[in-house]
C-alpha cells in the first residue's frame, strides 16, 4: 500500500511538472500569427525559422538524454525547466524573426531533457506490466499539458498589448510550477521493490553497447522519425490552417479563437494515450506493436478526411483535427514511454528516450518548413497528403514490425 500512494504521488507530480513545460512551447507557436503580422514575415520564412527551433529539440533529446542516466531524473528536471524559463523570457525583447528562433532553439534543448527526466523517473518506480498504463496516464502531461498551455497562451494573447506578453507571462508561470513541484517529488525516487534490472551491475558504458545492439531499437528510431514528422506537422500549422480556414468562411473572431480550438488536436490525444497504453498491457513488453499499427491506421484516414472532405467550418475541422489527435498521440507516447523503458530498463532509459526521441526531432525539423512552403505554394491539401503519407510509411513500418514479433514468438 505504501508502494502504491507512492507510485501515485509521483505519477501527478510528474504530469503537472512535465505538462507546465509545454507553457514554454506553446507560447511559440501561439505567437505566430501575431509575430508575422507585427514584423511582415510570411509562413514560408517562419517555417524555415521553426525548423532549426525542432533541430534544437533533437540536439537536447541526444545531449541530455544521458545525463539524466547518470544526474537523476529530478535533477535533470530541475536544470531543464530553469534554462527554459530564462530562455523563454528572454524572447520577449527578440527584434526579428532570427534572434526568436536563435533564443527559441536553446530553449528546446533544455525542453528537450525534459521527457528524459521522467522517463528516468518511471523506469526505476513502475514494473513492466505497469508501463503501458502508467506512461499512457503520465503522457497526459503532453498532451493535456499542450492543451492547458494553449489555452493559458490565449487568454494571455487576448489580454496582452502584443504577442511579447507570451514570453513573460509563460515562464513565470513555468518557475512557479516547476519549484512547487520539484519540492514535492522525492529525492530517493524509487522505491527498490518496484524496480528491474535490480543484478544488472555493468558499467554503463556496456549497457548502451547492448541497447544499441538490439534490432528493436533501430525500429524504435525509424518509427520516431516518422511519428514526429507527422507531429510537427499538426503542432506546427494547426493555428494557421484553422485560421485561415475560418477568414474563408467569413466567421468572425481572433486569433485566439483558432488558438483556442486548435487545442482539440491535445483532447484527443489524451484519450488516445490512455485507451492505447491500456490495450498495450494486455500484449506486453516487447510486444506492444500491433496498437500502434491499427491507432496509425485509423489516423492515416482521419488526415486524408481532413485534406480532401468538403470541410468549410473552422469548427469542423478541428473536429477532425482532435480525431487524427486522438489516433496518432496513442502510438507516438506508447513509443516514447513505455516502449522505450522496455528497451533501456532502469539502466539505460533516458539514454534509451534520448536517442530515439532525438533522431525522431532531426526528421521533425523538416516539417515546419515543409508543409510551410507547400501550404504557401501549392495550398493546404496538398501538405495535409503529405503528412498523411508520413503517417502511412509509419503504419506499414509498424505493422511490420508487428508481423514480425508475432513470427519470432511464435517460433520460440
Amino acid at each position: 500500500m505504501a508502494i502504491l500512494k507512492r507510485e501515485t504521488r509521483i505519477t501527478i507530480v510528474l504530469i503537472v511538472l512535465y505538462g507546465s513545460f509545454h507553457l514554454c512551447r506553446a507560447n511559440v507557436d501561439a505567437a505566430q500569427l501575431p509575430f508575422l503580422g507585427s514584423l511582415g514575415y510570411d509562413k514560408a520564412q517562419w517555417g524555415a525559422a521553426m525548423g532549426w527551433v525542432v533541430l534544437g529539440h533533437s540536439i537536447g533529446k541526444v545531449s541530455m538524454g544521458a545525463l539524466g542516466d547518470r544526474i537523476g531524473g529530478r535533477a535533470l528536471l530541475a536544470l531543464c525547466a530553469l534554462g527554459s524559463v530564462v530562455l523563454s523570457f528572454s524572447m520577449s525583447f527578440a527584434p526579428s524573426l532570427f534572434v526568436l528562433a536563435v533564443l527559441a532553439s536553446c530553449n528546446r534543448i533544455f525542453q528537450g531533457g525534459g521527457w528524459s527526466g521522467v522517463v528516468q523517473i518511471a523506469s526505476r518506480t513502475f514494473a513492466p506490466h505497469q508501463r503501458g498504463a502508467k506512461m499512457g496516464l503520465i503522457s497526459i502531461s503532453y498532451v493535456a499539458g499542450a492543451f492547458v498551455a494553449i489555452l493559458i497562451s490565449a487568454q494571455v494573447l487576448e489580454h496582452s498589448s502584443s504577442w511579447r506578453g507570451l514570453f513573460r507571462v509563460n515562464p513565470a508561470l513555468l518557475f512557479v510550477i516547476a519549484t512547487l513541484a520539484l519540492l514535492l517529488l522525492p529525492k530517493d525516487e524509487v522505491p527498490e521493490e518496484a524496480t528491474v534490472d535490480q543484478g544488472d551491475q555493468r558499467p554503463y558504458a556496456l549497457v548502451l553497447a547492448a541497447l544499441v545492439r538490439k534490432s528493436s531499437f533501430w525500429v524504435a528510431i525509424v518509427l520516431s522519425t516518422m511519428l514526429t514528422f507527422v507531429q510537427m506537422c499538426f503542432g506546427s500549422w494547426t493555428v494557421t490552417f484553422l485560421q485561415e480556414l475560418s477568414i474563408k468562411a467569413g466567421e468572425r473572431g481572433a486569433f485566439s479563437a483558432s488558438v483556442t480550438k486548435s487545442a482539440l488536436f491535445g483532447i484527443g490525444g489524451v484519450i488516445g494515450a490512455l485507451v492505447a497504453g491500456r490495450l498495450s498491457d494486455r500484449f506486453g513488453p516487447g510486444r506492444r506493436a500491433p496498437v500502434m499499427a491499427v491507432f496509425l491506421g485509423l489516423h492515416v484516414a482521419a488526415v486524408l478526411v481532413l485534406a480532401h472532405a468538403p470541410i468549410h467550418s473552422s469548427l469542423t475541422a478541428a473536429m477532425v483535427i482532435g480525431v487524427c489527435g486522438l489516433f496518432l498521440q496513442g502510438p507516438y507516447t506508447l513509443l516514447l514511454g513505455a516502449v522505450v523503458i522496455d528497451l533501456g530498463g532502469k539502466r539505460a532509459s533516458s539514454a534509451a528516450v534520448g536517442f530515439i526521441d532525438g533522431s525522431g526531432y532531426l526528421a521533425g525539423a523538416a516539417a515546419p518548413p515543409i508543409i510551410g512552403s507547400l501550404a504557401q505554394t501549392r495550398g493546404w491539401t496538398t501538405a495535409l497528403d503529405v503528412t498523411a503519407g508520413a503517417g502511412a510509411l509509419a503504419t506499414i513500418a509498424t505493422a511490420l514490425w508487428a508481423f514480425r514479433i508475432r513470427t519470432s514468438s511464435s517460433t520460440s
